[in-house]
C-alpha cells in the first residue's frame, strides 16, 4: 500500500475512537440504568458506593439516607459526573437520578 494512502489513517482511527467513546453509556454526563448493590466502603471514614455485578464501582454524590444500607439491592438510573471530585476516589462519581429497591 502506498505511504500516501496511509497518512490519513491515524486521523480516521482517532475520529472513530472519539465517536465510540462519546457514545459509550459510561461517557461523562450520559444517563444509564443498572441493577446494583449499595455498599459501604471503609475508606476516609466510610464512603457509599453503588456496585453493579461487574467490577465497576460508582460513587454516588447524592445517595439519599433511605438507601444508605450496606448490601441493599437496587435499580438505579445514574448520570456520570466527570466534572466532580471526591476524597473517597473509589470510582467514577455519579448523580443518582432515580433509585428503587429490587
Amino acid at each position: 500500500m502506498s505511504p500516501r494512502l496511509l497518512r490519513p489513517l491515524p486521523l480516521l482511527l482517532s475520529g472513530l475512537l472519539f465517536a465510540v467513546a462519546c457514545s459509550h453509556p459510561l461517557a461523562s454526563n450520559s444517563e444509564f440504568t443498572i441493577n446494583a448493590t449499595v455498599q459501604l466502603i471503609p475508606v476516609e471514614g466510610g464512603c457509599w458506593a453503588i456496585k453493579p455485578n461487574d467490577q465497576t464501582t460508582f460513587e454516588p454524590m447524592n445517595l439519599r439516607s433511605a438507601f444508605q444500607r450496606d448490601g441493599l439491592q437496587v435499580t438505579a438510573t445514574l448520570r456520570r459526573r466527570d466534572d466532580m471530585g471526591s476524597i473517597c476516589m473509589i470510582g467514577p462519581i455519579v448523580e443518582v437520578l432515580d433509585i428503587r429497591t429490587r
